[in-house]
């Protein structure tokens, strides 16, 4: 490697550098972006269309109706959407290595839901997806 490219890393960036590593291969983590670019991927066309110099607002607004009509789409669907969105997460996280599994529940929680869930993939929906 050539001297340019070489770099010493001292204790305290490498524990960082391992510490965000092993939060980005948490499973609560893989389902959470899975869900945000499944989200965000309904916007992409209307978000590239109106970027675009050559606007047609009349195809925009028409673009906003496809938008919506998806979005609801999802929304009477949520059980069979999160389920799906949850073996698409579970295949990543089998790929890295990492276990699907929910977060701790506490006995007096403030900071986020708090609630008994009867298996992983309706704790996500109900934490998770709803929610967003």
């Amino acid at each position: 490697m050539p001297k340019s490219l070489s770099f010493t890393w001292d204790r305290e960036t490498k524990t960082k550098a391992q510490d965000f590593l092993a939060n980005l291969k948490t499973f609560g983590f893989i389902f959470t972006f899975l869900i945000t670019k499944n989200g965000l991927g309904t916007l992409k066309p209307i978000a590239a269309k109106l970027q675009k110099k050559d606007q047609d607002v009349f195809q925009a607004y028409s673009m906003i109706d496809d938008t919506i009509k998806a979005v609801a789409r999802v929304k009477s669907n949520i059980e069979e959407e999160c389920l799906e969105m949850f073996e698409d997460a579970s295949r990543l996280a089998d790929k890295i290595g990492a276990t699907v599994s929910v977060p701790k529940i506490t006995g007096r929680q403030e900071q986020r839901n708090n609630t008994l869930s009867v298996n992983p993939e309706s704790h996500y929906r109900v934490h998770v997806v709803i929610p967003l």
